[in-house]
């Protein structure tokens, strides 16, 4: 999808990466640090205290029970006071439906109210709950490789600054909240474990950037994607994996997003990848996205 408008620039730092066993992420100059887990292992995933109830036939709590069938990689905060949900009201660009229970609908991800030209890709799906449930998350068709966000890039804070969670600590600050944890979990895959986000950049300054990955063969791979975020006036790269191109500026200074899924013929196990993404008059950005299942000791 194209985007017309100004051209972002961001302050950027040289990366080079290699995921080893365990997926453990050596960085240089420093490790990127995943929230809440020790750096290497990836976000580390676990269900909702609610799932069990949203499963539950008989349960009296139904409320949760629709993200069983829409959702998929999804952060959440459950805090220790209930909500004021018509106070939250403000913060949707749209309202799907609401009780006096819930609100479920769309949220703008902060930074991005004023750039339309990203359209759906900052429009997530949040779903509040009196009970004081915070959950923004990507639909089941939605690869998670659409979480990076590109527009607060932090290559320092990965791990923790994604779309999903941006949206989630927006609403908490709302309100007003200062201790809370943020969690994530795939509702398409109940039994993966983690997710290891790696992503580098290029811009006029620094104009080719790579990092490497390897995927141990004892972890059980559920998804590996990418996304891209350029624009550039000159014809050139911006993300190859393994030299085999997958965007390329068109030579027009329109800001593009672009994501896709990656076979595992394309990034087999126990084997050294490398991600390239280059940059010119314009920033350029590459990130790959691998949900997985920790090998069981």
């Amino acid at each position: 999808m194209k985007h017309t408008g100004s051209i972002l620039k961001f302050a950027v730092a040289p990366c080079i990466a290699i995921l080893l066993f365990a997926l453990t992420l050596l960085v240089n100059p420093e490790p990127v640090q995943p929230a809440e887990v020790q750096a290497g292992q990836g976000m580390a995933l676990q269900p909702p205290a609610f799932l069990k109830s949203a499963r539950a036939q008989d349960s009296a709590q139904v409320d949760f029970s629709f993200l069983l069938d829409e959702a998929g990689f999804t952060a959440y905060a459950k805090l220790d006071q209930p909500l004021e949900l018509t106070d939250m009201e403000g913060r949707f660009k749209t309202i799907r439906q609401q009780t006096e229970q819930f609100i479920s609908g769309i949220v703008i991800a902060p930074g991005y109210e004023k750039l339309p030209e990203f359209g759906e890709n900052a429009e997530i799906q949040v779903f509040l709950h009196h009970d004081g449930w915070i959950v923004a998350y990507l639909t089941k068709w939605q690869l998670a490789s659409a979480m990076f966000d590109w527009v607060n890039y932090d290559q320092k804070r990965l791990g923790n600054s994604t779309l999903i969670e941006n949206v989630v600590r927006l609403l908490v600050h709302d309100v007003g909240v200062d201790e809370f944890t943020v969690s994530y979990y795939d509702f398409r895959y109940p039994e993966a474990t983690n997710l290891m986000l790696v992503a580098d950049s290029a811009n006029d300054k620094i104009r080719n950037n790579t990092f490497t990955i390897n995927i141990p063969r004892q972890l059980t791979v559920y998804e590996r994607s990418w996304s891209s975020a350029y624009g550039d006036a000159l014809n050139h790269d911006a993300c190859k994996l393994n030299d085999e191109l997958l965007t390329k500026h068109t030579g027009s200074a329109v800001f593009t997003l672009m994501s896709g899924e990656l076979t595992k013929a394309k990034l087999p196990p126990d084997t050294n990848h490398t991600i390239f993404t280059g940059g010119a008059n314009y920033i350029s950005y590459c990130g790959i996205a691998i949900l997985y299942r920790e090998a069981t000791k």
